[in-house]
């Protein structure tokens, strides 16, 4: 499970390094300056709204999708 505190704490800091305040980055990824602080806070994105941030912040956005086989986890190997 993806913790979603974790991903606000590195698109702040993200953020922080390319000297961006939420309301640019707001702007560049086409959300609210209020959604960008719920977000830092721990709010939980949609993928979309992951994208479109490490756009805007021009970072490299990449999904893992895992298998599942009889309700555990199994790992494919990419």
């Amino acid at each position: 499970m993806i913790d979603f505190g974790d991903f606000g704490i590195y698109i702040r800091e993200a953020r922080t390094i390319a000297g961006c305040s939420q309301a640019k980055l707001a702007k560049k990824a086409k959300f609210s300056r209020v959604y960008i602080n719920q977000i830092e806070a721990g709010r939980q994105p949609s993928l979309l709204a992951m994208e479109r941030l490490a756009r805007a912040l021009n970072l490299t956005f990449t999904i893992r999708i895992g298998a599942w086989a009889k309700g555990s986890y199994a790992d494919p190997g990419i």
